[in-house]
């Protein structure tokens, strides 16, 4: 599906009065907003809508549901994989969370998800981060500190990532061999079919009698 610039100015402009050009710049390119508009097969107002979500104040309570869902998610693919941990890598250049947020995702994710982290990599954390980090810095456990590592630059990513993720399975951009060309298209359907299963698998279907799917 084809995506043209009047349907990526029309987004633009749509979020011009939440932040400025700068901002909106980095937070979302043309080229992520062309993903929004694919993802939302052409529809611009559905596109937008899922664009200023973030770039909005949330509930803490559906930061949690967000964030559970993520958890859930990336629990589940390092099950099917075999390997039972998943590593985080994340760009921290737009962070904008307090240290209320952050505690609350300690949380949960030491009393809820315990020995899932193998390894965290932090990228790019603006200056207030530490403020907050700091703090947070209390309610981490000795041994997950132990697996976040906070990087500046691009050198300093891929010599983070590469001794925990093959070559092959880490982006070029990155320092690995796998080739930037994300299917954005077929993961959509993936993360489709993976909500469907989890659906089933909680019994939401009994009553239609129908067949459990399997995640390809």
């Amino acid at each position: 599906m084809e995506c043209s610039d009047a349907c990526i100015e029309t987004v633009s402009n749509a979020l011009r009065d939440l932040t400025s050009d700068d901002a909106l710049a980095a937070f979302c390119s043309a080229n992520t907003i062309e993903r929004y508009v694919k993802a939302r097969n052409g529809d611009v107002t559905a596109a937008t809508y899922m664009l200023r979500r973030p770039m909005t104040a949330c509930s803490t309570e559906e930061q949690t549901k967000f964030w559970i869902y993520n958890l859930e998610t990336a629990c589940k693919m390092a099950d099917d994989a075999g390997v039972g941990q998943v590593i985080v890598a994340a760009d921290l250049a737009n962070f904008s969370e307090g240290l209320t947020q952050l505690a609350s995702f300690i949380h949960l994710a030491q009393n809820h998800y315990p020995e899932r982290l193998a390894f965290a990599v932090l990228s790019r954390p603006p200056t207030y981060f530490w403020l907050a980090w700091s703090a947070a810095q209390a309610f981490l456990d000795e041994k997950t500190s132990a697996k976040i590592t906070l990087v500046y630059t691009n050198d300093e990513l891929r010599t983070a990532l590469l001794p925990h993720i093959q070559p092959a399975h880490l982006y070029q951009s990155l320092g690995g061999d796998k080739k930037d060309d994300f299917d954005l298209e077929g993961h959509r359907q993936r993360m489709q079919l993976m909500d469907l299963e989890r659906q089933r698998e909680a019994g939401f279907f009994k009553s239609q009698g129908q067949n459990a799917v399997k995640v390809q």
